[in-house]
């Protein structure tokens, strides 16, 4: 039913469904964008993966990588998009790089139409946007009206699978599980303990710090300084490291002020937190 998926994730999901359902997951990130016009088979599955790969190769992250998007990749889909309809669910269309190779695709004559599966009835600006230019390029675009991702998939799953009764016995199984039906909603929650791994595999903006508060707090003769700096601050919001007889740390002044009360001998400074190397003499 599907030859090819196009997703701005990076967790390798589609690949797995496939090896899993006995088809060839044939994956396209950023360093393989020429396999995108390898020609459809029956046993192969293209996997388009716009914002890259974390495991093998370059990500898109920062807000200007997410507002360019690869060349390779929007001449594609403006070649796939000429006789071949798009259905959209599960994405919002905040991608704006994104949106804009959509948007060009569909200004081009063709025959392939746009089905955008959206949350409600609410149409948010940019896809309406992109549908307004659609209908102005002679192209068709539809929105339609969902429960959201899950609900979609459910129903999509029963209706291909209708004939399969063992199958269908274990998709009902599993919705007669769930006590919330079919549309279960949990407010979203994470518990990362290594922030790394959930920058790893999210979008998030990352802005590093500017300034790092410095101050003098001595330690006792034969004291160990790592370990007395990680009692000190454990389970607070706050990162702290020694360097020749000062504390650098990060955080809010007075929660800082507050550990450290019993040490300060002095004055918590700002300081600028700067790549640059300086010469032993000079301040940090």
């Amino acid at each position: 039913m599907a030859r090819s998926v196009f997703t701005t994730n990076f967790d390798g999901l589609v690949e797995k469904a496939a090896h899993q359902t006995g088809l060839t997951p044939i994956a396209v990130s950023l360093d393989t964008p020429d396999r995108i016009h390898r020609a459809a088979s029956n046993h192969e599955l293209l996997t388009v993966a716009l914002h890259g790969d974390f495991k093998y190769g370059p990500l898109k992250n920062t807000g200007v990588e997410l507002d360019t998007q690869h060349d390779t990749f929007a001449n594609a889909l403006e070649q796939h998009l000429y006789d071949k309809h798009l259905i959209v669910i599960g994405y919002s269309g905040r991608d704006r790089s994104l949106m804009d190779a959509i948007k060009k695709a569909y200004s081009k004559p063709g025959a392939g139409m746009l089905f955008w599966c959206g949350y409600g009835y609410n149409i948010n600006d940019n896809v309406e946007d992109l549908l307004k230019n659609i209908e102005s390029n002679n192209r068709k675009g539809f929105y339609i009206p969902t429960e959201g991702f899950d609900t979609i998939l459910i129903h999509a799953t029963k209706t291909c699978f209708d004939k399969n009764e063992s199958f269908g016995k274990d998709v009902n199984q599993i919705l007669h599980d769930n006590p919330e039906g079919e549309v279960s909603r949990t407010a979203f929650a994470m518990d990362v303990r290594q922030s790394h791994l959930l920058l790893k595999s999210n979008l998030f903006p990352v802005i590093f710090p500017t300034e790092v508060f410095q101050f003098d707090a001595p330690f006792n003769e034969g004291e160990k300084v790592w370990a007395s700096i990680k009692e000190a601050i454990k389970d607070k919001n706050i990162v702290a490291v020694p360097l020749k007889k000062m504390i650098y740390a990060f955080g809010i002044p007075s929660q800082i002020r507050e550990t450290f009360s019993e040490r300060l001998t002095g004055e918590i400074k700002r300081t600028p937190v700067t790549s640059i190397v300086r010469s032993k003499s000079d301040d940090i």
